[in-house]
């Protein structure tokens, strides 16, 4: 059971243009193989859960000396992840010079694990000739011989060698994408290869390692429209669950301690946010199939470390509204400012004013953002350039509906 790698290239590639913005704040994923009775087995394979002995790791993949932070689920950073990331990712320490690259570390296998799939990303980017290269590590524990867990370690720039000896051989799994601005090679290999707790998988030499972990035994993320995202069409995000609670209650507890302050449980973060009959949660385009890539998408949600912050991830489409995160000081009455999880379908319409793109920061001038939802499945949302919010506050010309 695997994610569509080649649907997270594509948000990568879509993200690279941003790539430096992206790595100062905080930043991506995958050719799938699956068996036809995936969309279905979280519910018929239950049973076989009695087979996993948990926990399943007991070592940090990067050591402890050599990242600073862990970046919490459901952490956002348009266009390239407008909705709450479904990943972990470790930050990597820097190296001490005057531009503080990030530093080459070591990634380790967290448990006993059997490797499945090997994927190598390639992009170059003409315009700038920068460069992005990774493999990422899909691996299930051995103590879950039925297979129903499943981890990803990505931005691996270069394999250990003796996992690089026991892959062999990729290039006849190899595809190149091209774009005016991009040039794309991706290429995957299923394999069977064990590995054992604290063995070396790779080196990596990028600001994040991101660790992705799914549990198939049951469903652990409900959304508004759960048919959207179920399956390799909706990246098996009702499965993502935080890596960090398959670790023993030592190694967790530590770990725990670099996610940096997020003010309620759980601390891992949380990558669905979706309330059902209220504005709250991710929309998408009305000819938007899936989940996919997330550059015209548009979250409602809360800070993922500071809860008590909502925020605007408006992806490419929402007209005269740059790519962003729009933040505001929330009220718990009217209709201004007014919470998201208190919007509902009242034919009333919502204005947010005095927005920043960081919590605390400057305002934007001349930036106000409406929103009605109109039925529980369908969002209104337009931008005008005005201060401030008026007592009766009307839509204009070019407004855009959004929908679960």
């Amino acid at each position: 059971m695997k994610r569509n790698r080649w649907t997270g290239f594509s948000i990568i590639i879509l993200g690279l243009l941003l790539i430096a913005a992206f790595i100062a704040c905080d930043d991506s994923d995958s050719d799938t193989s699956s068996s036809s009775s995936d969309d279905s087995s979280s519910s018929d394979d239950s049973s076989s859960s009695t087979s996993c002995e948990e926990p399943f790791f007991s070592i940090s993949p990067v050591a402890l000396d050599d990242f600073f932070h862990i970046v919490s689920l459901g952490t956002v950073g348009p266009p390239a992840h407008t909705l709450p990331l479904d990943h972990i990712g470790f930050s990597v320490r820097r190296e001490e010079t005057e531009i503080a690259d990030p530093a080459s570390v070591n990634v380790y296998a967290p448990g006993d694990i059997t490797i499945t799939h090997i994927d190598f990303l390639e992009v170059l980017e003409i315009s700038t000739s920068a460069e992005l290269r990774y493999y990422t590590v899909t691996f299930v524990p051995q103590s879950c011989t039925s297979h129903q867990v499943e981890g990803e370690l990505a931005e691996i720039v270069t394999l250990s060698q003796e996992l690089a000896d026991q892959v062999g051989f990729m290039g006849d799994s190899c595809e190149t994408h091209e774009s005016p601005s991009i040039i794309s090679s991706s290429c995957g290999k299923e394999v069977n290869i064990e590995f054992s707790a604290g063995e070396l998988l790779g080196v990596s030499g990028y600001a994040h390692i991101y660790f992705t972990f799914h549990d198939f035994r049951s469903v652990q993320n409900v959304y508004a429209n759960q048919a959207r995202y179920e399956g390799d069409a909706g990246n098996y995000l009702p499965n993502i669950v935080c890596p960090v609670d398959y670790f023993d209650s030592e190694t967790k507890e530590i770990l725990e301690g670099f996610f940096g302050g997020r003010t309620v449980a759980p601390v891992c973060g949380q990558v669905e946010q979706d309330i059902a009959g209220t504005a709250q949660g991710n929309w998408f385009p009305t000819d938007h199939s899936g989940v996919g890539a997330q550059d015209t998408l548009l979250a409602l949600i809360h800070d993922s470390i500071d809860p008590a912050n909502p925020v605007f991830s408006v992806g490419t489409s929402v007209t005269g509204l740059p790519t962003n995160t729009y933040y505001f000081e929330p009220s718990s009455s009217g209709t201004i400012n007014r919470d998201f999880s208190e919007i509902t379908v009242d034919g009333d319409i919502y204005c947010f004013e005095s927005l920043s793109t960081t919590i605390g920061g400057s305002s934007e001038s001349s930036t106000i953002i409406l929103v009605q939802l109109v039925d529980d499945d369908t969002l209104r949302i337009e931008k005008q350039a005005t201060e401030s919010c008026s007592n009766t506050p009307s839509f204009g010309s070019s407004y855009v509906e959004f929908v679960r």
